[in-house]
């Protein structure tokens, strides 16, 4: 099942706030956590492993290889008993399905792929249990709240948080914080952490309704690829039925970047797309980003064809930038 087909709000809190979460059949935070520490390194080219993009049929075959096969599986939680308080763990097949599509899209997008953080697993795990056990989620779960422990309160606040429906794919946990959809995901926090250049590993743990993403485990790789710019949707080929929802990103590998009086043009298949939403920049999440939503009444589901992307006014430590501009090839991906 499509995450963007569910009909209910993804719903979450800021991750300093302390205001009770609210409880839906999705549930995600409203913001992403943050890392007491970033790394500053200079642009450089993509990853060696990235996905040619310029090759539909490269980017096909990875899609069916990575992407797909998570889609086509439900998460299996073995062991796990909300009643008991019994964490449980993740199937390995299924720890290694989500773990290939946060891979997937960052290959898509020329970064380096990252690997499973094993210590922080069973931290992953008792967050998990506690957004399971509450039907909702919080970067601080109260202690009130059923299977509350130590190990999974300080993992919450670690990592990316998801409790959706257990007719979800594996994939799907993972769609849910790259199309980060819901009214207070404007600045889109989760996807940014999972395309951040220098996240080196992550330490997954789920149910069949939830997955936590644990973030800060490994120190972040400085020496990993840095490309100039990371948009989602990522340039060249791109499976449509991956956008999100038209609420699209660029992300500069440029600590310095300025997107404050950056103005964003679309044209798809030849014509230019009115009614472009651009969000307030906030560069308090991973790298600088510029966040801007297509229009929801003429923006296709899964839109088949070119989309070809300007943006200009774009300043890097105080220097006008060239503009720049890139172009989206959307291709079918079901039958």
């Amino acid at each position: 099942m499509r995450v963007r087909r569910s009909l209910a709000a993804l719903l979450a809190l800021p991750l300093l706030a302390t205001a009770p979460a609210v409880a839906n059949s999705q549930t995600m935070e409203t913001d992403a956590p943050t890392a007491k520490h970033r790394v500053h390194g200079p642009v450089t080219p993509r990853a060696t492993a990235a996905i040619d993009t310029t090759s539909q049929s490269a980017v096909r075959r990875a899609y069916r290889r990575f992407w797909l096969r998570g889609e086509e599986v439900r998460p299996r939680w073995i062991g796990g008993d909300t009643d008991r308080c019994r964490p449980g763990r993740l199937a390995d097949t299924s720890t290694r399905r989500q773990l290939q599509a946060i891979n997937f899209a960052r290959r898509m997008t020329g970064l380096q792929k990252v690997v499973l953080d094993k210590g922080t697993v069973r931290h992953a795990q008792a967050a998990a249990l506690i957004m399971t056990a509450e039907h909702a989620v919080s970067h601080y779960p109260p202690r009130d709240w059923p299977c509350w422990t130590r190990r999974g309160y300080e993992a919450a606040a670690q990592s990316n948080l998801y409790e959706g429906t257990s007719r979800q794919s594996n994939s799907d946990k993972i769609e849910a914080y790259l199309d980060d959809w819901g009214g207070n995901n404007h600045r889109v926090g989760h996807r940014r952490w999972l395309l951040y250049p220098y996240l080196a590993a992550v330490g997954i743990g789920g149910t069949n309704r939830a997955n936590v993403t644990h973030l800060f485990g490994t120190p972040f790789d400085k020496l990993a690829p840095n490309p100039q710019w990371v948009p989602w949707p990522s340039a060249g080929w791109f499976p449509n039925n991956l956008d999100p929802r038209g609420r699209w990103s660029l992300g500069s590998g440029e600590d310095g970047t300025d997107f404050s009086r950056a103005t964003v043009a679309v044209s798809f298949n030849d014509k230019p797309v009115k009614g472009i939403k651009l969000r307030t920049p906030d560069n308090g999440v991973g790298k600088p980003t510029l966040v801007w939503e297509m229009p929801n009444r003429t923006w296709p589901k899964d839109p088949v064809g070119k989309a070809e992307v300007t943006v200009e006014g774009i300043v890097i430590d105080g220097l006008p930038q060239p503009t720049a501009a890139y172009a989206i090839r959307f291709f079918r991906t079901a039958g």
